[in-house]
């Protein structure tokens, strides 16, 4: 029998609230860097506030992501609704002629 509580959102860093410490949820800092996919897959609730940045890369090479305090890392794509509290996205320009 499986007695760790599964993962469900990533808290603001250095949260010390019972699901942080349950495992439950998990604060900003010590998420891993496939949790934090997971996040911006919209797999995990977002209570971090913070504010992400999604950048597009060139040729369809996915997107990076960054946050204050968190080492930047790539994403493939971006799910069809973003789940993510507070987010900027840059756009390519051929992204953006497409969509305008």
């Amino acid at each position: 029998m499986d007695d760790d509580p599964k993962l469900i959102a990533i808290d603001p860093a250095g949260c010390g609230c019972t699901e942080c410490l349950t495992g439950e949820y998990r604060p900003l800092q010590a998420a891993s860097e496939d949790e934090l996919r997971a996040l911006v897959a919209g797999h995990l609730r977002d209570h971090t506030e913070v504010m992400w940045y999604l950048s597009e890369l060139p040729f369809g090479g996915g997107f990076t992501v960054s946050a204050a305090g968190v080492p930047e890392f790539t994403v493939e794509h971006l799910p069809g609704a973003l789940v993510l509290e507070h987010y900027r996205i840059e756009l390519g320009k051929d992204t953006y002629e497409q969509l305008a």
